[in-house]
């Protein structure tokens, strides 16, 4: 139509505007005036142009507010939020939830402090700004215990105390340890707490520089006597508190945690100094669940911290199912440390690739991208074998799939490309061609002849079926006797 100065490409109808799609100005089918963005496949293409991922471009989109690309398994939401310290789109399943789906939690809409640590935690209750620890339901309270401002789990909301292990929290608030707070008391004038197998007496002591109301066993003893522990002689500081405890040797001022035998170090983790227990004099981190800690301090997603390495020049984070290489690299614009195979391959391993030594720039994109070949600089592109060359494609330098080395030209769907360089549509380029000395593009249902002739105002090769019609037979259409213009390029279309 006289309107639309667009080529028909292959089953689509094309729209009345010319677009820029992937950077590349020209004319392309449009579903809507509104749509400037390329059909990709197997989606439909939104009304909006976004910025995913640190690169500007046409997505598809779900919604005319969404400007997240959908990523994996997830619907995305109408908001872009930041999460584990990284700007970006990420799914929500509430406007106000600004919270990234952790694995197994469903979040809520609710932002809260858990171990000293802000961020976003699943919560049960928006009431209840306190992290569900492991075994434990949260109440709706933040309580203080054991001198740590915090959240911990509440078993009625008039009880303010904690259950401790083996426990039952009364509902009066005592004086312990020279500290108050709640406590289970089994007698109202016992204000003395029971601790497991001691019966408290009447008498008040100084037991960890805190006067209040303990057992003593003997009048030489001035530490408490802790569930299972020989209490020792010396006065140490544990958890930033001063006071007794037990010591297994003189050198060790940490107090051993269940299942761990303190070291000799005190350590700072997850943004609290302490004490905890170590495996080695150089090793500062705390042991994580399954994780055997290495001797260094590491900051992984964005996070400085303590984190399980294996090997002492490695400071990456092992992530699921990677051991990571000894490399901090630079991948989809995120500065970080992922996996790595090689010292000399800077590429994340991608699902189901196996990435090569090299860097390259796929798509207009610069990064790294898994090859199979050191000397293959192309991306595996669904369904090719990317060969050894970089190639020059409908105008667009990058990594195509070749099929022989001296084959520069990419396989088009349904044609076997030759090994000779021509220009069609006035782009110079790679074009499967039947023979070699037929320089001219097989075109959907046409024989190339061996002439060359001017259509679209454009010198080439083209069939013709008349020496009187300068016009391009396209697919399933009569050439008329019209100039027009079609991706922005003068010449002769139906």
């Amino acid at each position: 139509m006289i309107h639309d100065t667009c080529h028909q490409m292959c089953g689509y109808t094309p729209s009345t505007s010319t677009a820029t799609y992937h950077g590349m100005s020209g004319c392309w089918p449009l579903t809507n005036i509104h749509d400037t963005c390329h059909q990709k496949c197997g989606y439909t293409p939104s009304t909006s142009t976004a910025t995913y991922h640190g690169m500007s471009g046409c997505w598809p989109l779900t919604n005319i507010h969404d400007t997240c690309h959908q990523m994996i398994g997830y619907t995305p939401s109408t908001y872009t939020a930041t999460y584990q310290g990284m700007s970006g789109c990420w799914p929500l399943t509430n406007i106000h939830d600004t919270c990234r789906q952790m694995s197994g939690y469903t979040p809520s809409t609710s932002t809260a402090t858990n171990h000293g640590m802000s961020g976003c935690w699943p919560l049960t209750n928006v009431h209840d700004t306190c992290c569900q620890m492991s075994g434990y339901t949260p109440s709706t309270s933040t309580a203080t215990y054991h001198g740590m401002s915090g959240c911990w789990p509440l078993t009625n909301i008039l009880d303010t105390c904690h259950q401790m292990c083996g426990y039952t929290s009364s509902t009066s608030t005592a004086t312990y340890h020279g500290m108050s707070g709640c406590w289970p008391s089994t007698n109202i004038h016992d204000t003395c707490h029971q601790m497991s197998g001691y019966t408290p007496s009447t008498s008040t002591a100084t037991y960890h520089g805190m006067s209040g109301c303990w057992p003593s066993t003997n009048i030489h003893d001035t530490c408490h006597q802790m569930s299972g522990y020989t209490p020792s002689t010396s006065t140490a500081t544990y958890h930033g508190m001063s006071g007794c405890w037990p010591l297994t040797n003189i050198h060790d001022t940490c107090r051993q945690m269940s299942g761990y035998t303190p070291s000799t170090s005190t350590a700072t983790y997850h943004g609290m100094s302490g004490c905890w227990p170590l495996t080695n004099i150089h090793d500062t981190c705390h042991q994580k669940c399954g994780y055997t800690p290495s001797t260094s301090t590491a900051t992984y997603h964005g996070m400085s911290g303590c984190w399980p390495l294996t090997n002492i020049h490695d400071t990456c984070h092992q992530m699921i199912g990677y051991t990571p290489s000894t490399y901090t690299a630079t991948y989809q614009g995120m500065s970080g440390c992922w996996p790595l195979t090689n010292i000399h391959d800077t590429c994340r391993q991608m699902s189901g690739y196996t990435p090569s030594t090299s860097t390259a720039t796929y798509h207009g994109m610069s990064g790294c991208w898994p090859l199979t070949n050191v000397h293959d600089t192309c991306c595996q592109m669904s369904g090719y074998t990317p060969s050894t060359s970089t190639a020059t494609y409908h105008g667009m330098s990058g990594c195509w799939p070749l099929t022989n080395i001296l084959d520069t030209c990419h396989q088009m769907c349904g044609y076997t490309s030759s090994t000779s360089t021509a220009t069609y549509h006035g782009m110079s380029g790679c074009w499967p061609s039947t023979n070699i000395h037929d320089t001219c593009h097989q075109m959907s249902g046409y024989t190339p002849s061996t002439s060359t002739a001017t259509y679209h105002g454009m010198s080439g090769c083209w069939p013709s079926t008349n020496i009187l019609d300068t016009c391009h037979q396209m697919n399933g259409y009569t050439p008329s006797t019209s100039t027009a213009t079609y991706h922005g390029m003068s010449g002769c279309w139906p």
